[in-house]
C-alpha cells in the first residue's frame, strides 16, 4: 500500500529530445515497505514510452505490485508481454526484468460500497516478490503498434538517465 502522507519530489529530468525523462523518488510513498525507490519514466527517439523503477528493500521481503489501469482489451502473449488494443490502436507492453515476471489481470471493481465501479477498465500488471536486504529494477516499454518487440534498447540504471 501506498501512504496517502508522502510526497514523490522529481529529482531530476531532461528535455533532450532523444530521451525526454523525469525522475521521482518514490520513498515516502512506500517508506513502510522500502528504503528507496524511484521511478523514471522517458519517451525515446519520441518512438515508445519506458516506465522504469528501481527499489530497495529493508529488514523484510516485499511483494510489490506494478499495475496501470486500461480499458483496453488485454491479450498476454507470454509472461512479459501483453498486447492492449483499444478500437483499431495497438500498444504492446513489455516488461524487462532480471526477477521473475507473469503479468497477470485484476478487476478494477469496488472494494467498498463508497469506491467507483470502473466499469470497462481493468488491472494489467505484475507482482514481484523481493528478499529482504535487496536491489531490484525492472523497465516496462509502451511500445504503440503491435510489435512488441522492437526498441530493445539497453537498459540504463537510472543514475546514468541524461539531466538538465
Amino acid at each position: 500500500p501506498q501512504s496517502t502522507s508522502g510526497y514523490a519530489p522529481i529529482i531530476s529530468s531532461s528535455e533532450q529530445p532523444s530521451f525526454l525523462n523525469a525522475i521521482t523518488d518514490l520513498k515516502e510513498i512506500y517508506s513502510e515497505a522500502l528504503v528507496s525507490a524511484k521511478r523514471g519514466v522517458a519517451i525515446i527517439d519520441n518512438q515508445y514510452m519506458v516506465v522504469q523503477d528501481e527499489v530497495e528493500t529493508g529488514e523484510k521481503e516485499t511483494v510489490l505490485r506494478w499495475a496501470m489501469v486500461t480499458a483496453a482489451q488485454v491479450q498476454i502473449m507470454n509472461d512479459n508481454q501483453v498486447l492492449l488494443q483499444q478500437s483499431d490502436k495497438r500498444l504492446g507492453l513489455v516488461v524487462d526484468s532480471a526477477a521473475e515476471v507473469k503479468i497477470q489481470t485484476w478487476s478494477t471493481g469496488p472494494r467498498y460500497e463508497y469506491d467507483s465501479t470502473n466499469t470497462g477498465t481493468l488491472l494489467v500488471g505484475f507482482e514481484a516478490e523481493i528478499p529482504a536486504n535487496t536491489k531490484q529494477s525492472w523497465r516496462i516499454r509502451l511500445i504503440p503498434g503491435s510489435n512488441s518487440s522492437a526498441s530493445t534498447t539497453t537498459f540504463i540504471p537510472l543514475a546514468e538517465w541524461p539531466h538538465n
